[in-house]
């Protein structure tokens, strides 16, 4: 992928990323997320690609704008700096469509904001606003929508002004105390989001999302 190939470039010294026009990402499609069965949510590589992305030995900034939600917001994770706007909202609803974060959320959000945070936003489901993700530290930076890239693009140059391999070992040294290589914990999010593809309530969570009523679960 990509991010693989230009974490191994010497011409490449900073991996920006950054959304469409008006989002970052809303995560998951609900319409196919639907019909997923347990099997097929073993196999879906969203976990594998927002892993690369962490582990990239190369600095990853997330320029985020508007919406950053589920998988969008744990890929925000993967980065090692996020400026985000002041357009930006942010969360994990997955709680609310019967399912869990499975991106490496439940790993990785802790490590940012908190273990108390962490779990008040995961087991809520609420979504942020760009003001209180930075004062949580889920942004390191806030500012205006039409400065966005001007603080991404000074930011990239104070990186690229420093010495490359002092940087990538810096960051490979830094990886491995957050205990993001260890795949323990990934392997259990993905097992029990497994499960619960199964379940009546996954199929409740997102059939309510997409005819936009209430959800009422049963805990089956």
């Amino acid at each position: 992928m990509a991010v693989t190939e230009a974490g191994r470039r010497e011409d490449v010294r900073v991996l920006v990323l950054t959304g469409g026009d008006r989002d970052f990402c809303c995560g998951v499609d609900l319409n196919e997320m639907a019909s997923r069965t347990p099997l097929e949510a073993q196999t879906v590589y969203a976990q594998e690609v927002i892993t690369r992305v962490s582990t990239c030995s190369k600095p990853v900034i997330g320029a985020i704008h508007g919406y950053a939600l589920g998988g969008g917001c744990e890929l925000t994770l993967a980065c090692d700096v996020r400026i985000g706007d002041t357009s930006c909202r942010m969360g994990f609803p997955e709680v609310g469509l019967g399912i869990i974060p499975s991106g490496g959320g439940t790993q990785r959000l802790a490590s940012i904001v908190g273990a108390r945070k962490a779990r008040e936003l995961i087991l809520t489901g609420r979504v942020i606003d760009a003001r209180e993700a930075v004062a949580i530290g889920l942004l390191n930076t806030l500012t205006e929508p039409n400065q966005l890239w001007q603080v991404v693009e000074n930011l990239c140059q104070t990186l690229m002004s420093k010495a490359p391999l002092a940087l990538q070992l810096a960051k490979v040294a830094m990886i491995h105390a957050a205990g993001w290589a260890d795949p323990t914990g990934l392997t259990i999010e993905r097992l029990y989001q497994a499960v619960l593809m199964g379940t009546e309530d996954k199929k409740e969570g997102s059939t309510s999302f997409i005819r936009k009523t209430k959800p009422s679960f049963i805990g089956r």
